[in-house]
């Protein structure tokens, strides 16, 4: 075993469980790069959304216990959130 093999199959044992490197054999140091420079790049995205599904959540649950709820508002912020949720599955079915 290389020295880059070894490398590569602890890196990929180190990852969570499901991460696809070891279910791709052979990959060049090259295809790896490429592969975690998309990975990171698609992490930060989702990250993004899931702050902003975060805040929305926190926005709605203020509208909810509020003294007098303001159905249109909570209306709102539950499409929005839904609009959220999208974009993320879309992104993510794109990216596999």
């Amino acid at each position: 075993m290389t020295v880059f093999e070894a490398d590569r199959l602890l890196r990929c044992q180190t990852q969570e469980k499901g991460y696809f490197c070891n279910s791709i054999p052979s990959l060049t140091q090259e295809q790896e790069q490429e592969i975690t420079k998309l990975r990171t790049a698609h992490m930060k995205e989702m990250n993004n959304f899931r702050n902003n599904l975060a805040i929305k959540r926190a926005e709605l649950r203020k509208l909810q216990t509020a003294d007098k709820a303001d159905m249109d508002a909570i209306n709102n912020t539950i499409d929005e959130i839904g609009t959220i949720r999208t974009k993320m599955a879309k992104i993510r079915a794109a990216h596999i």
